[in-house]
């Protein structure tokens, strides 16, 4: 067993060691690029955990509470992400991937293929607790002056931490595909993990965590300890890991041997636990797998697609059959239509935030903070429609898939394609950015110059963020991934989302200062000269030719990339 485990485990990795090997100079840039971001983003969160710990050490009598605190707030969340993750993916690995065609036959044993299995499943869900986990328990180590123990002991008792999840989500894929289908079972956990996501958002958002650093609000130890209640149970593992990293810290004294023994013990009865399911479900589990799903025939079909008809009859022929094909696609994928809640979800709580700002407390006059927050907000609203079109604009032309072989036979060009495109989706984008400022000006009651300002900012920010969008997606197509989500955290993916920001970045810092001006000169409180004139109108003409320009020009971009594709 022990043998046909390393041999099954070899082969990803001679996989990428060929790989790695047969990688030319553009590939290397790849990983070189995608090696900085990390390294940055890690730089980020460390900066920004070792100054908010130091801010909670400052606090006199209270600062080793909140330090433990967050950690276990941490640690619950890198539990639950990890249990609804290991979930749904490991649905995917045991019984919906395309190497058990090779492995089912093959005369190996069930539980080797499980721990190969296994491990891809901790690979693949555990990725999110290696990008946050590394920075912020270098954080705590670094800020506490602990030595090397404390790493050893980190890095020694993650392990059964992210194997306890993997070993649940097995037993419950196993569970589960044994009795409903297990396409129309991932859709319906996919559905369930994000409903479940956007009400862990929200019900966090509404218990007002700002009021923590506010003084007025908390002005009684009563008060102070009934806001430090977290939903921590000492059966779960990450209250366990919690009080060995804080004994590493030395912020706990008495002996961490019975939690210790309390994770590893753990780990090792939900691995056999796991095995013995896989063992007795695994076989018929592959077997109803490899069911097709249900057709959706009779009046059930014929009513959708006459909404559809019927909603898309005002647009021209080409026009109304891409949209017809992508409303489809959108809605026989229920991973992509569910991603609609968390979007709503994500606004309603910006939002929300937006109008219990208490600006009136702020030193600055409420008038001009109002003002440079309705600023600040086309920025960050536009950041928030780029992180959508991460996800719906890049991939919409890699959705075509492997039948985007009918697109390059269908009499149309790839320029007609491509904008095409860009309309339909520019449109509805349109419609929620200007929604999203006008709401967020109205809470915050700004001036009149402002919104009209802020509502053209955000009307161009927008046309350069989906163009981007579609114009990349075209570039760095990906017609033969299984997950959408893999297309928008791929290379491509990552490069739109750093050009879609530093877009923003720069048209915001082109029109913070002109808008100033201007707003103190139609308030009468500044004169305007020839020179200020010719400034702040020539700030606005290079944010119009920076986002019209380099929309224009990565479409064109986008449209010769699937030119070339179209002529092998």
């Amino acid at each position: 067993m022990i043998r046909q485990f390393c041999q099954l485990t070899a082969v990803p990795l001679q996989i990428l060691a060929n790989a790695a090997r047969q990688s030319g100079p553009k590939d290397r840039l790849k990983v070189f690029i995608l090696s900085v971001i990390a390294l940055i983003f890690w730089l980020i969160i460390f900066g920004i955990v070792v100054v908010t710990l130091r801010y909670f050490l400052s606090i006199e009598g209270f600062g080793e509470i909140l330090v433990a605190k967050l950690l276990a707030m941490t640690l619950l969340t890198f539990f639950s992400v990890l249990l609804f993750s290991n979930i749904i993916t490991s649905l995917s690995t045991f019984y919906l991937s395309d190497d058990l065609r090779l492995l089912v036959p093959m005369p190996i044993e069930c539980l080797t293929i499980f721990s190969k299995k296994l491990g891809e499943s901790i690979v693949h869900s555990s990725w999110m607790v290696l990008v946050f986990g590394v920075p912020l328990f270098a954080a705590y180590g670094y800020v506490m002056h602990v030595r090397w123990h404390f790493i050893v002991s980190v890095v020694l008792n993650m392990l059964p931490f992210i194997t306890i999840p993997a070993a649940i989500g097995a037993i419950v894929s196993t569970t589960l595909v044994n009795i409903f289908p297990a396409r129309r079972t991932r859709d319906i956990l996919a559905l369930f993990a994000l409903v479940a996501g956007v009400l862990l958002i929200i019900a966090f958002r509404f218990l007002k965590p700002e009021q923590l650093v506010d003084a007025e609000q908390l002005q009684t130890m009563t008060h102070f300890m009934a806001y430090m209640k977290v939903p921590t149970s000492v059966v779960l593992p990450n209250y366990w890991l919690e009080q060995i990293v804080l004994s590493a810290l030395m912020l706990r004294e008495g002996p961490t041997l019975f939690y210790h023994g309390l994770l590893w013990s753990s780990a090792f009865a939900t691995y056999f636990m796991a095995a013995w399911a896989t063992r007795i479900g695994f076989f018929s589990g592959v077997s109803k797998a490899q069911e097709s799903r249900r057709a959706i025939l009779g009046d059930r079909r014929m009513s959708v697609n006459r909404l559809i008809d019927r909603g898309t009859c005002f647009l021209p022929g080409l026009a109304r059959t891409l949209l017809q094909k992508d409303i489809k696609i959108y809605l026989r994928d229920a991973t992509q239509w569910s991603q609609f809640f968390l979007t709503a979800a994500i606004m309603s709580i910006y939002l929300y935030s937006i109008k219990v700002l208490p600006l009136e407390k702020a030193p600055i006059p409420t008038d001009r903070l109002a003002n440079f927050i309705a600023f600040v907000n086309v920025a960050i609203s536009a950041l928030i429609i780029s992180a959508i079109g991460a996800r719906f604009v890049f991939t919409t032309v890699s959705l075509e898939g492997r039948a985007f072989w009918l697109i390059r036979t269908a009499p149309l060009s790839m320029r007609q394609f491509l904008w095409t495109k860009l309309w339909l989706i520019l449109i509805p984008f349109l419609v929620l950015s200007e929604g999203l400022v006008a709401l967020t000006n109205h809470f915050l009651l700004a001036a009149p110059e402002i919104r009209w300002v802020t509502t053209i900012a955000i009307g161009l920010l927008t046309f350069a963020v989906t163009s981007l969008g579609v114009g990349m997606g075209a570039i760095f197509p990906s017609f033969k991934a299984e997950n959408v989500a893999k297309i928008a955290t791929g290379f491509g993916g990552i490069v739109y989302m750093i050009v879609s920001a530093g877009v923003i970045v720069a048209v915001t810092s082109m029109l913070s200062h002109p808008s100033y001006l201007l707003y103190r000169f139609l308030r009468h409180e500044i004169v305007f000269g020839m020179e200020k004139w010719l400034y702040v109108s020539g700030m606005g003409f290079a944010a119009i030719v920076l986002t019209v320009g380099i929309g224009w020009w990565i479409m064109r971009l986008g449209i010769s990339r699937l030119q070339r594709l179209e002529g092998r």
